[in-house]
């Protein structure tokens, strides 16, 4: 938690309308129930191999994680439109800000067949786009993370059903959980893994 909530986007210049950064206080907070419900699932079985493993997996945020893979996605894309070093200054600059901000305020800038063609690419992408707005929707600033425990928890499931009722009523709620537990499964799963081997 003091990693991720240490990042260059939670950074006062940042957010002017926000009064400050995470205090020690919260991600003190944040960190102690990711230990105490990691001890509790390793609690039949416990080995500091499993803990270890255990948190990595659970900490992970899935807001970062998508992000990630999205702006590799972004790069391929722009490479396919012939603007590969716009499409790298974008993912560069994403770094230190939000891509979801970026990608958003990009259609002022972009011509509208080129922002709808990205769009329409974006539902091939991993679900960083409905993840970040659903986060912003359901968590409170400086929280602007959700992690595999809290994506596992009953209620955030309860709250992104009901995020996509209100917001994306066209779109299958079953199926956009089932989109991002895939991705979950497929990249998060899989990376630590390898990494575990």
């Amino acid at each position: 938690m003091f990693e991720l909530f240490s990042r260059s986007r939670y950074a006062i210049e940042h957010f002017k309308k926000e009064p400050k950064g995470p205090s020690i206080a919260f991600v003190t907070e944040k960190e102690k129930a990711l230990l105490d419900f990691v001890v509790e699932k390793c609690r039949e079985d416990f080995s500091l191999e499993r803990f270890k493993s255990a948190y990595q997996y659970y900490s992970r945020d899935l807001i970062l994680a998508t992000e990630d893979a999205l702006r590799a996605f972004i790069v391929v894309f722009m490479v396919t439109k012939k603007a590969s070093s716009f499409g790298k200054a974008l993912v560069v600059g994403s770094l230190k800000y939000v891509l979801y901000d970026i990608l958003n305020e990009s259609k002022a800038i972009l011509s509208p067949s080129v922002y709808q063609e990205m769009i329409d690419n974006l539902s091939k992408a991993p679900p960083y786009m409905v993840l970040y707005a659903f986060m912003k929707y359901f968590k409170r600033w400086p929280d602007q993370v959700i992690t595999v425990m809290e994506w596992e928890s009953e209620e955030t499931r309860a709250a992104f059903s009901r995020y996509m009722m209100e917001h994306h009523p066209e779109k299958d709620r079953e199926y956009a959980a089932n989109e991002v537990d895939q991705w979950v499964k497929r990249f998060i799963i899989n990376k630590m893994s390898q990494k575990l081997q």
